[in-house]
């Protein structure tokens, strides 16, 4: 059982998120495992199982299957991550570092290290956040993954960037750009950019920040990934909006509220809806801009999500 939901969930994995993390599996009956042609179907399969999937977590744990222990977090973090699950999402590899480092797999250590640090960081909790991707960075880089040691080092440029040290983020973000190609990673190196663009966009520097958007968001349609577009085209239209560009930043943000929702990614379609209301608004249609004001409050309300206070502002005015 335990072999079949860890090969159920990666092949989610693989549906939904093509280009993340792909980790060694214990053996299965491949012909009893599901298939999910679309996205849709992995998300939905995971809404059922959700459940499932945390008792045999426990399970896993309680008996010592160390190995399915911490591989089925890895393979399931992006699931719990687009469904908002914050507090499961951040216990499932708090359990599953503990069953890496009892066996002492470090890939295992550094696979959860990078989950953890994004659990942390989504829920505010920078410090342990920082301790996080800090560590994973160090044994990714003793094993020589080069794709976790490049997410890590991006995850402490995010942090440095939100302390307003764009300078002190910038190297991080190009130091994992260069993991990423060396790796032959293109998702990763698009997420670098994406990254890079915002750096630019911290430091004033906005027709930089556009062509690195750009540049991201050409290399997501390119290796058809979905939602990494979505993401790309998040951040092009809140530039293109900022640029002036209003007709070149409505199309991106009302597709990327289309794949989000498709994906059933939520807080991201919000925060789509909250981008795309203030082009509107901008562009002098205050009427749509509030129906997108008011969709996104009601979707990151009850997840106390900090846009909510914008969101109140603007609704207010």
């Amino acid at each position: 059982m335990m072999g079949w939901y860890l090969h159920a969930a990666d092949r989610a994995r693989e549906a939904i998120l093509p280009y993340s993390n792909a980790v060694p599996l214990v053996p299965a009956e491949a012909e009893s495992i599901p298939d999910f042609p679309r996205a849709g179907e992995a998300m939905a399969w995971f809404g059922a199982e959700r459940l499932n999937l945390l008792s045999l977590l426990d399970q896993a744990m309680d008996r010592g299957q160390y190995d399915v222990a911490w591989k089925l977090p890895v393979v399931t973090d992006g699931l719990f991550e687009l469904g908002s699950y914050w507090l499961e999402w951040r216990q499932i590899h708090q359990d599953g570092l503990q069953a890496a480092e009892t066996i002492g797999d470090e890939l295992g250590v550094a696979a959860n290290l990078v989950c953890l640090g994004d659990a942390h960081w989504r829920a505010g909790q920078r410090d342990e956040a920082r301790i996080a991707y800090e560590r994973c960075a160090a044994a990714a880089h003793r094993i020589g993954h080069r794709w976790i040691e490049a997410f890590a080092q991006r995850g402490l440029g995010h942090l440095a960037l939100e302390d307003g040290e764009a300078a002190a983020a910038r190297p991080r973000f190009e130091t994992a750009l260069e993991l990423f190609r060396a790796d032959g990673a293109r998702r990763g190196e698009g997420m670098a950019l994406r990254s890079l663009a915002e750096t630019a966009h911290a430091q004033g520097r906005l027709d930089e920040a556009l062509e690195s958007a750009r540049r991201a968001v050409a290399i997501f349609e390119a290796i058809d990934d979905a939602w990494s577009t979505a993401w790309g085209r998040l951040e092009l239209g809140r530039l293109s909006g900022e640029a002036g560009l209003l007709d070149e930043a409505e199309p991106p943000l009302r597709q990327c509220v289309e794949t989000f929702r498709d994906f059933n990614d939520m807080r991201n379609t919000a925060t789509g809806l909250h981008r795309l209301g203030v082009v509107l608004d901008l562009a002098g249609r205050g009427g749509e801009a509030r129906e997108c004001w008011e969709e996104a409050f009601e979707i990151l309300e009850p997840l106390d999500d900090p846009a909510v206070e914008d969101l109140r502002r603007r609704l207010a005015e």
